[in-house]
């Protein structure tokens, strides 16, 4: 395409993917868009678990005990209400288990 340096965006993983291209050619890049991700590496990740096992509160058990098997559609909707409630029943996940 011609183009020598360009600015990186990235949205959520996205955004780790922007970071650690910037870090590994920084001489291709002009620069970086960093949006509602989390950082470069799992730092952030006991957190993240303990923060989420506490707004599952009273629905961890079932929401762990669907995530650790194979789902069936209607599970895989109870699965995501669950973790999101604001997606109902239009949630997807990639890592479906169906």
């Amino acid at each position: 395409m011609g183009v020598d340096r360009w600015g990186v965006v990235g949205h959520s993983w996205g955004a780790e993917l922007a970071l650690r291209y910037a870090a590994r050619f920084p001489d291709r890049v002009t620069g970086v868009v960093h949006i509602a991700g989390v950082g470069a590496g799992d730092g952030f990740r006991a957190e993240y678990d303990a923060e989420r096992t506490r707004r599952l509160g009273a629905d961890l058990a079932r929401w762990s005990e669907l995530g650790s098997r194979p789902r069936r559609a209607a599970e895989e909707r109870e699965w995501c209400r669950v973790a999101d409630r604001s997606q109902g029943p239009t949630c997807t996940r990639s890592d479906s288990r169906m």
